[in-house]
């Protein structure tokens, strides 16, 4: 049986002041191929419908066609690097799709959904997500999704507006409503078918320390849509604007029995004024060990505790 919709997850937020802004990131990565009959998770043009409170507030396409571009080419990968993919290309990151809902979002209790229509070879159109025919191998279609919200004051807000551009995706979403208009542009006929803020000193604070530093900011959206470094040639990350580095772990063994790295940072190793952090990631093969060279996923995040 066809089935568009995927999920809903109910979720609540804080109380939010007049002017506040909020923000969605979404992540869609498809996986899983082989002999289906076109619903597959990897290889598919897949739309996602987003629905917040009961409106829609965007049609989300996530497909990388750019795939053969990628600057580590065959030199140094194997398999299909070059083949386009749903919502990800080997040796990428994928920092996915931010979306203004600040006038969909309430506060209190929220409830958003996740539909999805599956472009069909057969009918030549988009329909409703359906997954059948079997898997070679047991090689079964998936997607793997992430949502997150943030939350802006409105003192941040106006210093990220007062910018002469953005320096990261969400904040092109705070100015332009999304990070990325193109991935709103979906087909015409799948529109038819789919029928902690901080207190107002602190955030007054940080809207100074945006002012001070908006000549010597970091632009991450420079390195879109790789976000490579070159270390040995470059340098440490943010050298030139005098950025502090944290060491957070070393030589990590990630495998079968560990798969979840966890490291705590002392709020003392931070600087009292800082505006921006970022996360360097170094992959490589352990000493006396072997690997494959089949894909793999994976995420990473900071979290910032109160008190």
């Amino acid at each position: 049986r066809r089935q568009g919709h995927l999920f809903a997850r109910q979720f609540e937020l804080p109380s939010a002041h007049d002017g506040d802004r909020v923000v969605l990131q979404l992540s869609v990565t498809g996986h899983g191929w082989s002999m289906t009959t076109d619903q597959c998770g990897e290889y598919c043009h897949v739309v996602y419908r987003l629905i917040l409170n009961g409106q829609s507030i965007g049609n989300v396409t996530q497909f990388r066609d750019d795939c053969d571009l990628n600057p580590i080419n065959g030199s140094v990968q194997h398999g299909t690097w070059w083949e386009s993919r749903n919502g990800w290309c080997p040796g990428s990151v994928e920092p996915g799709f931010f979306l203004d809902v600040s006038k969909w979002a309430s506060s209190g209790q929220n409830k958003l959904e996740f539909d999805v229509v599956v472009w069909s070879n057969h009918t030549q159109r988009y329909g409703a997500y359906t997954d059948f025919s079997g898997f070679a191998l047991g090689d079964q279609a998936s997607l793997t999704v992430g949502f997150s919200l943030f939350t802006y004051s409105s003192e941040s807000v106006e210093a990220i507006l007062q910018q002469k551009r953005a320096y990261t995706a969400a904040e092109a979403a705070l100015r332009d409503g999304s990070s990325s208009p193109q991935s709103l542009a979906g087909p015409l006929v799948v529109e038819d078918e789919m029928s902690g803020r901080g207190g107002v000193k602190a955030a007054s604070r940080v809207a100074k320390w945006l002012e001070e530093a908006r000549n010597v900011r970091y632009d991450f959206e420079a390195r879109a849509p790789w976000y490579l470094f070159n270390e040995t040639v470059e340098g440490s990350p943010g050298v030139e604007v005098g950025a502090a580095r944290i060491r957070i772990f070393d030589s990590a063994l990630v495998q079968g029995a560990t798969r979840t790295v966890t490291a705590s940072i002392s709020r003392s190793a931070f600087s009292e004024r800082w505006g921006q952090v970022a996360l360097q990631l170094r992959l490589s093969r352990p000493d006396g060990l072997e690997f494959d060279h089949w894909d793999r996923q994976a995420s990473g995040g900071l979290l910032l505790r109160q008190g």
